[in-house]
């Protein structure tokens, strides 16, 4: 195993809502930091004794320095409250920058989509496409324009490649299909961004060569996920199917996973897109929006869960 790094927090900054950037440098003892290549993250150990990681999102051409972006989840069992609670100052361990989400190579043309804090590992990406000017275009969706970190980075990277879709101004979802048959058959695709979004662009991209699809998932998901969840099934009433729900996946991702068609915007249980009448079962709520009267009768499908082995819904 690599030796950890060691990394002294230089300075937390405001993205956009709710998200802030930490920018580290090398800490006590430590040598110059490992270089690192766009769609790479760190594996920061916080001081709780929990691992987290991120993606970096800086130019990847900088050296000596990582920033990473953190959105803030105020009801978060994981990283996230954590790490808007340090200041500047601290020194953290973490593991040299990894990457399992590397960017196709040079000549292949790229197209970049990127859903809400996803679009981290995409910037670095941007970047580097910048650098040597390589082809690309650049798809930012994200709930609104105040909660999208990064625009003007964007805008200054992609220039008219940079298509922006904001759910609060946006008479619809965004066209994947669209975007995909007017791509260049030869461009290669990263996505990163909530598991709905990576399953329609995978779906969207049904047609295209696996090797020129390439996925980053962040671990959003697992807010609706809960030590001791079990797997139940969902019994969709009106078509007559029945979906098994695995225990570290949501109702929702079981869904696009099997083909349904269903409507959600944001994926963590706030914005009442996903709520779907309830005939028969017991539901774990875990979700924003419902109020007390309502739960009965309904269930938010992006985020709560059986408490039996099966459920069935008006779908």
């Amino acid at each position: 195993m690599a030796e950890l790094l060691s990394l002294t927090l230089a300075a937390v900054t405001p993205a956009a809502e709710g998200i802030s950037l930490f920018e580290f440098r090398a800490g006590p003892g430590q040598g110059p930091l490992p270089p690192f290549e766009p769609g790479a993250h760190l594996s920061l150990m916080l001081p709780s004794g929990i691992e987290r990681q991120y993606s970096l999102c800086n130019n990847p051409d900088e050296h000596g320095r990582y920033v990473v972006a953190v959105k803030r989840e105020a009801e978060g069992r994981g990283g996230s409250r954590e790490m808007h609670g340090l200041v500047p100052g601290q020194v953290l361990r973490s593991r040299p920058p990894a990457n399992h989400f590397p960017l196709a190579p040079a000549p292949a043309p790229v197209l970049l989509i990127a859903g809400g804090i996803g679009v981290t590992p995409i910037v670095a990406m941007a970047h580097r496409l910048a650098r040597d000017r390589r082809p690309f275009r650049l798809v930012f969706l994200a709930r609104s324009r105040k909660e999208a970190a990064f625009l003007d980075t964007l805008r200054d990277l992609a220039g008219a490649g940079l298509v922006l879709h904001f759910d609060d101004e946006a008479a619809g979802f965004y066209d994947l299909a669209g975007l995909l048959s007017g791509a260049d058959p030869a461009a290669h695709i990263h996505c990163c961004g909530p598991a709905p979004l990576m399953e329609a662009v995978r779906r969207a991209a049904a047609s295209w060569p696996e090797n020129q699809l390439h996925f980053e998932f962040f671990a959003n998901a697992a807010e609706a996920h809960a030590e001791g969840d079990q797997p139940f099934t969902l019994i969709l009433a009106r078509s007559r199917r029945e979906v098994a729900v695995g225990a570290a996946e949501t109702p929702l991702e079981a869904l696009l996973r099997q083909g349904v068609d269903v409507d959600y915007s944001c994926t963590e249980g706030t914005c009442g897109t996903c709520i779907t009448r309830v005939i028969e079962g017991e539901v774990d709520h875990r979700d924003a929006v419902l109020m007390p009267g309502e739960k009965a009768s309904n269930i938010v499908l992006c985020c709560s869960r059986a408490k039996g082995e099966r459920l069935t819904v008006d779908l």
